[in-house]
């Protein structure tokens, strides 16, 4: 997985600006604003660098969304995120994503559908699909996330303990385990009034469930707050019940978002242009929301048995 992560990463570059080749039409109607594409402020091409900080562990990620198919007013685009921590290394997560836009309602539906590849400790590698939908509104979203492990529990190691007492010596065998989590979460949030006039702030409340096949899953509640300072800058803070899945209960974030094509370095222009306005103090449209980072996962997603004892033999002299 450490030699792949640059290769996904670079997958993702090439996708996106993929849309350049294959972005079909452009969507809606210029005379009644509902066009996305090719819109100047809504690119579909994008690259989101960030990070995640709690008490005892920090995350960053490379995220990258490029449209490649547009029928109607809906968009398919790639999307793959390349992310690294402490615990787990480097983990690969390419994936697809739907959205259709409702321009006339202001509303967003979407679905998504990933595979991991997840470094666990030692030279285990993990697989795990995730599934997603999604609805973004004006002031209301909601989204929920599956996610279904496809590798079987892994062994980490193996020690062994020796107890000598009077004529007998007992050698106890231990091996012990990891294997990723499953399960679901899901969040539904909304846009506080009044200071949309200045800046996009939303409220998040949810919950979540994964199994843990060595003992008690994790479920419980979470929070978020996310503010949106600039068309390209989000901060934000959550709150998870479980301490576990993200290195402590609170998580503090920030990402960068700019538009990104990738073809345009072939052709002698800037990749990034019009970044300069992901830095300008205005109100977003919301057609610009058609290509938002898609929110899933946490920092941690496999888990440990701790030692197991397998065998037990007892010698005598």
């Amino acid at each position: 997985m450490r030699n792949s992560f640059l290769g996904w990463l670079l997958l993702g570059l090439f996708w996106s600006g993929a849309g350049v080749v294959w972005g079909g039409q452009p969507m809606g109607n210029e005379e009644d604003g509902s066009l996305i594409v090719p819109a100047k402020n809504s690119p579909l091409r994008t690259i989101t660098l960030g990070g995640n900080f709690s008490q005892s562990l920090s995350g960053y990620y490379a995220d990258t969304l490029g449209s490649f198919w547009r029928p109607g007013n809906a968009v398919l685009f790639y999307n793959g995120r390349t992310q690294y921590n402490e615990v787990e290394k480097f983990t690969a997560s390419p994936g697809l994503v739907l959205r259709y836009l409702l321009a006339d309602r202001e509303v967003i539906f979407g679905v998504n559908g990933y595979y991991e590849m997840i470094d666990g400790r030692g030279n285990n590698q993990f697989g795990n699909f995730g599934f997603g939908g999604e609805v973004l509104s004006k002031w209301i979203d909601a989204r929920v996330n599956y996610y279904l492990p496809t590798t079987a529990d892994t062994e980490l190691g193996g020690t062994q303990r020796v107890t000598r007492s009077g004529q007998s010596t007992i050698t106890e065998y231990f091996r012990s385990y990891e294997a990723v989590l499953g399960g679901v979460d899901g969040e539904v949030g909304f846009l506080i009034p009044g200071l949309e006039r200045y800046l996009e702030v939303r409220i998040f409340g949810g919950y979540y469930r994964f199994d843990n096949p060595f003992g008690d899953g994790f479920s419980g509640f979470k929070a978020r707050l996310e503010a949106r300072v600039l068309p390209g800058l989000v901060v934000g803070v959550q709150w998870y019940e479980e301490e576990y899945l993200n290195g402590g209960q609170w998580v503090s974030g920030v990402s960068v978002q700019v538009p990104f094509d990738f073809w345009r370095i072939f052709r002698g222009k800037n990749p990034f242009e019009g970044a300069g306005e992901a830095f300008q103090f205005r109100r977003r449209e919301f057609r610009e929301r058609m290509s938002e980072m898609v929110v899933r996962g946490t920092m941690v997603s496999f888990v440990g048995s701790g030692e197991v004892l397998f065998d037990k033999k007892t010698t005598y002299r």
